[in-house]
């Protein structure tokens, strides 16, 4: 009879110690997807930029004479841009700075042997910038005060003439900008400027003074370092 109220004890122990085995096992949890990174485009940057630029001036010497005449100018440049924007959510605030030594000139022969010429010497500005991110990539728009070293030249019958000066007036234009890497950034843009009209003075009695006023289409391609 011992013996069998013993080998019930035991049964009944190795029953329960089975159940509480059963209650404590679980399941491994799934493992978590990782969370893509977004790309953050705060911060400072710096860069270098080139491209091509085209426009008219306008060379008006307010009647002294028959010089009333508006050309073509084009040619390339090179540059350099300096920056830094603010991300918040999508949108992208910034400012920047840009300086380009310029190779942008065009001449008008007015009459047989009296040709008119501009050439601007370098131009740059002064911005703002509003873009949209969409994680690496960014369209903006931007716009600011604009500024430029412009010649401007007449040579008639042997006997030249050629003064430069400073212009100020304003631009606005559109880009987009792609992140490589963290730091590096590769873009392209649209500009125009409109560099306003200045007066020039002339110093040979030969010529008379006159009015140039200047306007700039450009594209160009640049790359930056973000800091």
């Amino acid at each position: 009879m011992r013996r069998m109220l013993f080998a019930t004890i035991i049964g009944c122990s190795a029953a329960s110690a089975a159940n509480a085995a059963d209650v404590v096992s679980y399941e491994p949890a799934p493992p978590v997807a990782p969370v893509a990174s977004v790309y953050d485009w705060s911060g400072l940057y710096i860069g270098a930029q080139g491209g091509w630029g085209w426009g008219d001036s306008n060379v008006d010497d307010n009647g002294l004479s028959s010089l009333d005449t508006t050309f073509d100018i084009d040619g390339g440049f090179l540059g350099g841009v300096v920056g830094a924007q603010w991300q918040y959510g999508s949108v992208v605030l910034g400012v920047e700075g840009e300086m380009n030594w310029s190779d942008i000139s065009g001449t008008d022969e007015v009459q047989p042997g009296n040709v008119i010429g501009t050439d601007i010497n370098w131009f740059g500005s002064a911005n703002a910038k509003l873009g949209y991110a969409w994680d690496r990539v960014l369209l903006y728009g931007t716009g600011g005060i604009a500024f430029a070293n412009i010649d401007t030249s007449q040579d008639a019958l042997g006997t030249s003439f050629s003064e430069d000066e400073n212009h100020v007036g304003w631009t606005v234009g559109a880009g987009l900008d792609y992140a490589v890497t963290d730091a590096i950034i590769v873009g392209a843009q649209y500009r125009y400027y409109d560099f306003g009209e200045s007066d020039y003075l002339s110093r040979n009695a030969t010529f008379t003074d006159r009015d140039q006023d200047v306007d700039l289409h450009t594209v160009s391609a640049h790359v930056s370092y973000k800091f």
